[in-house]
């Protein structure tokens, strides 16, 4: 080899080692919270959770849908051995067996299946007369936006719809996560915000949620009290929650991941004494544990299945998010929570 072409051999070397370091360098800064965009990626000192226990695609479990028919999961709420699933493009609610088996008479849709509902989460009032309760995240009142609670009977037939007091800065940046709890014989909704500071800008900053404790009035829901999130959930933004038993799940979309912890039994906060697990990790055919990409990036609803299992549901990939995010789009999923 003649030295003019041992240096360019040397210059392309050179070039092509630089532009690993540089990408190495920017994937670094998205591991602590430095990042332009919300994507993250694996790394060692991470806890993840074990692979799910079972998922299946939502079209796949309702008989009589295809593929191209989308179901955009938004929250969920376990009660017994079935699921109800809320999607933020149709009123219609899912009622799943927890068996997950496809294409089941015992799964099957309530409600209007072509209008668009912005619904965003369900829980449950276990007291008599029981009821479930459906977060819209935002609706239009005289140019302002007001989230709104849709309650239900047990058959899913609605009852009424009130606004939640609290205005919005835009309209699909509201509230998010709903859990109903009954405290010294009062009743009390609790909302997610779905960005930090209840900003709009979910992505300015992490670990500062918010939670807005409700309280119903004749005409509407009112807010009686904020909940400050630990700091040390620094998410980018919140999805949804679950409470159980003074139990606690929060998920992140963005941040693909769920907090695990205790609510406070006499105080309105949580106890800065939980844990984070991020969701699998995996390759760009959505194979977990083959990779280090966001495979599960549009997780939107939880609810705790017992003292050690949760039921998550997916949304749809939005255009801008990575493809391989498809292969885990619109689906509901069962994890194991780790213990001792």
């Amino acid at each position: 080899m003649d030295s003019k072409s041992f240096s360019k051999v040397l210059i392309l070397s050179m070039y092509f080692l630089l532009s690993f370091f540089y990408s190495c360098r920017k994937e670094k800064e998205g591991l602590f919270g430095n990042e332009t965009s919300p994507k993250t990626f694996w790394t060692a000192n991470k806890s993840v959770l074990p692979h799910a226990i079972r998922e299946e695609k939502f079209y796949q479990l309702f008989p009589g849908y295809k593929k191209n028919f989308h179901f955009e999961g938004s929250g969920v709420f376990s009660k017994g051995n079935l699921f109800y699933v809320v999607f933020d493009n149709t009123k219609a609610i899912g009622v799943i067996d927890s068996s997950l088996t496809l294409n089941s008479e015992l799964n099957f849709l309530k409600g209007n299946l072509f209008e668009k509902s912005n619904y965003e989460g369900i829980t449950f009032k276990d007291l008599e007369p029981s009821s479930f309760y459906v977060m819209i995240e935002s609706l239009e009142v005289n140019n302002s936006y007001y989230p709104a609670i849709v309650k239900l009977d047990t058959n899913l037939n609605s009852l009424e719809q009130k606004f939640v007091k609290f205005e919005l800065e835009k309209k699909n940046k509201g509230l998010e996560g709903i859990s109903f709890i009954n405290r010294n014989g009062e009743n009390f909704i609790l909302g997610l915000c779905e960005g930090n500071f209840c900003n709009s800008d979910k992505e300015k900053t992490r670990g500062n949620g918010r939670i807005q404790v409700l309280k119903e009035t004749e005409t509407e829901w009112v807010k009686v009290a904020e909940i400050k999130l630990p700091a040390s959930i620094n998410f980018l933004d919140y999805a949804d929650m679950d409470i159980e038993n003074g139990r606690v799940a929060i998920v992140s979309q963005v941040s693909s991941a769920v907090w695990v912890g205790e609510f406070h039994s006499e105080k309105w906060e949580l106890l800065d004494k939980g844990s984070i697990f991020y969701f699998p990790f995996g390759d760009r055919e959505g194979n977990p544990g083959l990779g280090g990409e966001i495979i599960y990036c549009n997780i939107e609803g939880v609810s705790w299945i017992g003292p050690h299992e949760i039921v998550v549901v997916s949304d749809k990939r939005n255009e801008d998010q990575e493809k391989w995010c498809k292969h885990k789009e619109e689906m509901i999923h069962i994890f194991e929570i780790p213990h001792s």
